[in-house]
């Protein structure tokens, strides 16, 4: 065959038909059909050969697809470093400011010695849990905060595990975290919900038992409205591993829509039900609840079900388009997890509750110095 073709370019024999002239594009993947090439030669033979096949309907098939171009969020990195280099001074200072601006006042009785303010326990509680040390560590900075006026007295280290233990702090701190979170309400128009397990004293880590159910009663679960811009959280509450997720989205929107100016309202299937997307219609925000696949249309004395059904049916993309901003709070769970702790090494459920808690102020407190530096938002804390 090698001498037949060699004698095909040298002009002895010529081609007496050709069925079809093969085309063979530039890496590019032929289907497995074959055409036949007839070559007859002067005295008559025939020599028959078969070759892959292209037509132009493979090549159509084929079209080229350019790449995707990745989304860039540009950031002033001089700006974010800075802030990360001076978060620890600046963080003390508005935990300070914060507590400031509580109307508390701490009764004790005539006799005996002075009890310790509430205000100075909250503010050694949050600061411990936002440098992560243990209690013995702790002690040269509560001489700090003490020596720079930011408390009024030296309580031993040990002695911020009783002030975590304490029943009465469990209001107070759900109450700054919305407080904490005031600066940014011009800011945050959209909001998403959900909820993360929290690890505890001696037990394994949330995210290897998260889906095995029967464990889960050895562990807290956090449930958070999370702003969708900042990632900042706005309304918090702890509970055991076991409370379901639905139940929690009234009792928090009821919180954030008293400070925040709601827009935009997205939740996962956990949260689809009738009363909840009617709630968040009726605190003035669209509601983008994934439906579940058995959903119906019918609205059973809640009209906001079926407009948010006939929604998600007819502009399917664009509801997909708000929906996806619920990653968000997944990313606010990620820096706290990240950056501060994602577990609490109180032994007491009341205290695991708390420091939880003073998790999610330690949280927003770095988003404000975040956005102090990197937006030049004025800090200002309202009660």
């Amino acid at each position: 065959m090698a001498k037949f073709k060699n004698s095909i370019e040298k002009g002895k024999y010529h081609i007496d038909k050709l069925i079809q002239k093969p085309i063979k594009p530039k890496k590019q993947r032929t289907r497995k059909i074959y055409h036949k090439l007839e070559w007859k030669k002067p005295n008559g033979t025939i020599l028959i050969e078969y070759k892959p096949q292209t037509t132009i309907n493979d090549l159509n098939k084929t079209k080229y697809k350019p790449k995707k171009q990745k989304i860039k969020y540009p950031r002033n990195w001089k700006k974010y470093f800075e802030a990360r280099q001076n978060h620890w001074n600046d963080s003390i200072k508005l935990i300070h400011e914060l507590i400031k601006m509580l109307n508390i006042k701490t009764y004790g009785s005539r006799r005996g010695r002075p009890p310790i303010p509430i205000k100075d326990k909250i503010f050694l509680c949050i600061q411990k849990v936002l440098r992560g040390v243990t209690y013995d560590s702790h002690a040269q900075l509560i001489e700090l905060a003490y020596y720079k006026n930011y408390t009024t007295t030296i309580p031993r280290p040990h002695s911020v595990a009783d002030f975590m233990n304490e029943i009465q702090l469990t209001p107070i701190l759900e109450r700054l975290v919305t407080m904490s979170a005031l600066p940014v309400a011009h800011f945050e128009k959209s909001f998403s919900i959900d909820s993360t397990g929290i690890s505890t004293f001696d037990k394994s880590q949330w995210i290897k038992i998260r889906l095995d159910y029967k464990k889960h009663r050895d562990y807290k679960k956090l449930h958070a409205i999370s702003g969708n811009r900042t990632n900042i959280i706005v309304a918090a509450r702890v509970t055991h591993g076991t409370q379901a997720d639905s139940p929690m989205l009234t009792p928090l929107l009821d919180i954030a829509k008293e400070k925040f100016n709601i827009k935009w309202f997205c939740a996962d299937k956990a949260y689809s039900s009738r009363a909840n997307t009617q709630a968040v219609t009726e605190a003035g925000a669209v509601p983008f609840l994934m439906p579940k696949k058995n959903f119906k249309t019918r609205s059973k004395g809640f009209p906001a079900w079926n407009k948010m059904i006939r929604m998600f049916r007819k502009q399917e993309s664009y509801f997909r388009q708000f929906y996806h901003k619920r990653s968000n709070v997944e990313t606010s769970f990620a820096m706290i997890k990240r950056r501060i702790s994602n577990s609490v090494s109180s032994k007491n459920s009341v205290a695991q509750i708390n420091e939880a808690l003073c998790l999610v102020i330690a949280h927003n407190i770095l988003v404000l110095i975040n956005s102090m530096y990197c937006d030049q938002l004025e800090i200002k804390f309202k009660n």
